[in-house]
């Protein structure tokens, strides 16, 4: 199933994901996603895994992904159900508050470091 959601995330159509293979998962991720598909057929589910994967256009997005298996009445995997969620403005956005506590770090330390300097300096009569 390919919905709406899907579409706006990837950039490719439904009809375009049914007519054929499509590339969503980036070479260096290869392995990644065959050990965690051979998991889910044996049963394993997870949430909240965090990857990237590709659009349409070629671009990386960071993703959060929870899959887990449907079974048949006998217990045999007959699908996989697999939520994405697009997490790369709240990436962005963490990694900017990371930039910035940095920044404020570097800067309390150059001050603290000033301020110990005029002391030093100091005379007392």
């Amino acid at each position: 199933m390919w919905n709406a959601a899907s579409e706006r995330i990837f950039g490719w159509t439904a009809d375009e994901v049914m007519d054929g293979q499509i590339a969503i998962i980036p070479e260096d991720r290869q392995e990644e996603s065959r050990t965690r598909r051979l998991e889910i057929i044996n049963g394993a589910r997870f949430a909240d895994f965090e990857t990237q994967r590709l659009t349409k256009d070629g671009s990386l997005i960071d993703v959060s992904i929870s899959a887990a298996p449907l079974r048949d009445s006998k217990g045999l995997t007959k699908a996989v159900l697999t939520v994405v969620a697009d997490i790369s403005e709240r990436k962005r956005s963490e990694a900017m508050l990371r930039h910035t506590e940095d920044q404020l770090r570097q800067s309390q330390k150059m001050e603290a470091g000033g301020t110990t300097g005029r002391r030093s300096r100091t005379r007392f009569q």
